[in-house]
């Protein structure tokens, strides 16, 4: 373990580590390819949680205060605000208007063909989403009594970026893992271009193994990134760029053979006994 945490530290200015990886066991690798994987996807996911957090209280927080009281009892809904209250957010990407309404006097009791969201209405709470264009009506009946105001909201709100912290630590790894090996396929691709003439063959094993290193430094670009929020353009090619670089030199350090350095000499085939060949006299 501690050698796989020098070794991450190593792999961003210590191209010799390529010859090391070259000749050790594949089972080592995967070690610490298991290791950087776990550790870059606890890193990236609490960055983006972070971020997340940071806008949910900056922008989003605002806007909850605005939200007005609403108490459920017996299954009908009451409020504090003139009737029908709405608010409408344009989702530019697909060109819906995201929706919430809350109207218990029966004007507004269903979405226009470009809205989505939620109607809250007297007995019943209307849902579209575009996973599903169909109404999805909730019958407030089956709901216990409740009161939702800004501070029941807010209260969630640690809640739900647990969850989504959650969610990333089980994502991020399946995602990481599928996606770094296909990327270190090419780069093995990359390190036998670079290792052609050498004297020294080197394998695609060997060679897979090194471009595995190599996403290293590719990879604490990605979770600095991730803390930043800095948007980089054709970010996965800047980020292929670095990983085949790293491999690129990584193989060109490898050492050859030294030419000077005598062979060994053959070992010396075992005889067997005259008598086996002779005969006994």
């Amino acid at each position: 373990m501690a050698s796989h945490l020098r070794n991450i530290a190593r792999s961003t200015w210590d191209l010799s580590l390529a010859g090391e990886v070259a000749r050790q066991p594949a089972r080592r690798t995967v070690g610490y390819f298991a290791i950087v994987l776990l550790l870059s996807s606890l890193a990236v996911a609490t960055g983006l949680t972070l971020r997340l957090r940071a806008v949910v209280w900056r922008d989003l927080a605002p806007e909850i205060d605005k939200l007005p009281v609403v108490k459920i009892r017996h299954g009908q809904v009451s409020t504090n605000v003139p009737q029908p209250w709405r608010r409408q957010l344009e989702d530019t990407s697909t060109h819906m208007k995201t929706i919430l309404v809350i109207d218990t006097t029966g004007q507004v009791t269903d979405f226009a063909p470009d809205e989505q969201g939620a109607i809250l209405m007297k007995t019943q709470l209307l849902l579209r989403n575009p996973q599903n264009p169909f109404l999805q009506p909730i019958d407030l009946r089956a709901v216990d009594d409740l009161t939702i105001d800004a501070a029941h909201v807010k209260a969630w709100i640690p809640t739900a970026l647990w969850i989504a912290f959650g969610a990333l630590l089980v994502i991020l790894p399946f995602w990481y893992t599928c996606a770094r090996l296909l990327v270190a396929l090419l780069l093995g691709l990359v390190g036998l271009i670079a290792a052609t003439g050498r004297k020294r063959k080197l394998d695609f094993g060997a060679l897979y193994c090194v471009g595995l290193y190599a996403l290293t430094p590719a990879i604490a670009l990605d979770v600095a990134l991730s803390w930043t929020g800095l948007n980089v353009p054709m970010g996965w090619l800047v980020y292929f760029a670095v990983a085949a670089v790293y491999t690129v030199l990584g193989v060109l350090k490898i050492p050859d053979p030294d030419p000077a350095m005598p062979a060994p000499p053959p070992q010396a085939q075992p005889q067997p006994p005259a008598s086996s060949i002779q005969g006994a006299p």
